[in-house]
């Protein structure tokens, strides 16, 4: 499911990636930890949100509240914690699909379920996000374990989703 993202979503993004970057910039993340990455995030958040709103859920945004931070990015139906994960399109292929070992113990805490998303590299209003699918926490730990990164990068330990892994975004309607 592909979404535009508005002018307004954007400034929205924006705003909530500059204050999650200034309150993690000393924080070395599991991935880059940069204000690309979170402004990458915001909009991956704000798109699914909107894609779940247009496919009829009910959702609450817990990515604009600060304070809830170490919860799920979104609660659907008031019960489905969701956490969303935005890659952008030039490393999809390659190293999108992941969830750090680091990570897991983590997640499986706050979520139930992981969004997949995929932005352009440049991000703008007007851009187009898709929202690829999704898998279960639980499906984590049985997805193929790799060193991803740049060739001449720091390499971080994943499970890493194949893409015929990723389930698809209509079929959610099961898990209510």
């Amino acid at each position: 499911m592909d979404l535009i993202i508005s002018t307004d979503q954007f400034k929205l993004a924006e705003k909530l990636a500059f204050e999650t970057f200034a309150r993690f910039s000393r924080t070395k993340g599991h991935y880059n930890n940069t204000s690309d990455s979170h402004l990458r995030g915001k909009i991956g958040e704000i798109a699914t949100s909107t894609a779940l709103q247009e496919l009829g859920f009910k959702v609450e945004n817990t990515y604009t509240d600060l304070d809830r931070m170490s919860e799920a990015d979104l609660v659907v139906s008031g019960n489905l914690r969701i956490d969303v994960k935005t890659w952008n399109v030039e490393h999809w292929n390659e190293m999108g699909r992941c969830i750090s070992v680091d990570q897991i113990g983590k997640l499986e805490k706050k979520a139930d379920i992981i969004i997949w998303c995929i932005s352009p590299n440049k991000l703008a209003s007007g851009i187009n996000v898709s929202v690829a699918g999704w898998n279960k926490v639980s499906e984590v730990r049985q997805a193929p374990r790799r060193l991803t990164g740049p060739k001449n990068g720091r390499k971080v330990e994943n499970f890493q989703f194949e893409v015929g892994a990723i389930r698809d975004i209509a079929d959610l309607q099961q898990l209510l």
